[in-house]
């Protein structure tokens, strides 16, 4: 399998790097990890909506299954507040399906997300998803999980010829 870390245009209401895995069955998966300030000023979930939005707009123009995580801090658990109402938009208008349904924040709140395509053809499996408190200096919990991503394994022989 081979992992490439793509290039991709920087936003500046969010940090972003995106690795792409293929697999010797030429199937693409692409991972990526988002960071987004809670403070900062060019970092409103205003501007950060219609950056992700954007994003995932060319995104999703790639080839690809598609798994994004990260620290979005943006509190998807009050569904009445209108900066989680405006980022859930953004998510059902790309089919992107959101995975954590509990705090990931020591005091409380889903500010860390999991983010698959919720495409009958374009599916992540996320399995045993566990949201486990640390006794690390960070604030947040660690989000751990398996994913599914078929791949054909080569033979000796095949792989012997690629190369």
């Amino acid at each position: 399998m081979n992992i490439i870390k793509q290039n991709s245009r920087p936003f500046k209401s969010f940090e972003h790097i995106e690795c792409i895995m293929k697999s010797p069955a030429n199937e693409i998966f692409r991972i990526i990890c988002i960071y987004r300030s809670g403070t900062a000023s060019n970092s409103s979930v205003a501007i950060f909506c219609e950056d992700f939005n954007e994003y995932l707009t060319d995104l999703i123009q790639a080839n690809g299954r598609i798994l994004i995580v990260g620290d979005f801090n943006i509190h998807v658990e009050d569904k009445k507040n209108p900066d989680t109402v405006r980022f859930m938009s953004v998510l059902k208008q790309h089919n992107m399906k959101q995975h954590i349904n509990e705090p990931t924040h020591i005091c409380g709140g889903t500010l860390d997300l999991v983010l698959t395509r919720d495409m009958l053809n374009e599916r992540v499996g996320i399995n045993e998803l566990q949201v486990i408190e640390t006794s690390t200096t960070s604030d947040h919990c660690l989000i751990k999980f398996n994913c599914d991503f078929n791949y054909q394994k080569l033979t000796k022989k095949e792989s012997c010829d690629s190369t």
